[in-house]
């Protein structure tokens, strides 16, 4: 799902599919990946405890110095907010921002799938941004840089879009 990439979440995953493609060049096994991946979100879906997932001990156990490096950035980002016992106490590593993100990543690809299923009923043709642009009254060349610098205004977007989605 390309869109939750945008959303800066799916890091743990994509550093994941870094290390194996490391480790095994061109005759990775993206079926297996793929299997991993899932049954992570699933997991974390579910209330698991981010460490006890498969994906993140495979990472874990990784020796390249990269993939190490790049997932102690992971546990540097995002540290949670003190004044949220909630945060502070069970993911102070930051996998509760990632966890929001893919979670917002996920209603924005369903609203989006959803409005365009309506529009290819009615017109036969695909939405393309500037139609969803044309609807929302967003500036199409901002949302982007919005989507990446602006967290603030992601969730008032992803409801508008459904909400929009919901009455097309």
């Amino acid at each position: 799902m390309k869109i939750s990439y945008a959303f800066s979440c799916g890091r743990v995953e994509t550093l994941f599919k870094l290390s194996n493609y490391l480790k095994f060049g061109e005759n990775n096994n993206v079926n297996q990946e793929e299997e991993v991946v899932k049954q992570y979100r699933n997991s974390v879906f579910s209330g698991k405890s981010f460490e006890e997932t498969d994906l993140y001990r495979q990472i874990e156990n990784e020796e390249n110095t990269v993939i190490k490096n790049r997932l102690s950035s992971v546990f540097r980002e995002n540290k949670g907010s003190v004044t949220d016992p909630f945060l502070t106490k069970d993911y102070t590593n930051g996998v509760w921002h990632e966890l929001n993100d893919y979670k917002l990543a996920v209603r924005f690809f369903k609203a989006k799938e959803l409005i365009n299923s309506k529009h290819i009923t009615k017109t036969g043709m695909q939405m393309t941004v500037r139609d969803i642009a044309a609807l929302t009254g967003w500036n199409q060349g901002n949302i982007k840089t919005i989507l990446n610098h602006k967290r603030s205004a992601v969730p008032t977007m992803v409801t508008t879009l459904e909400k929009l989605a919901e009455e097309y």
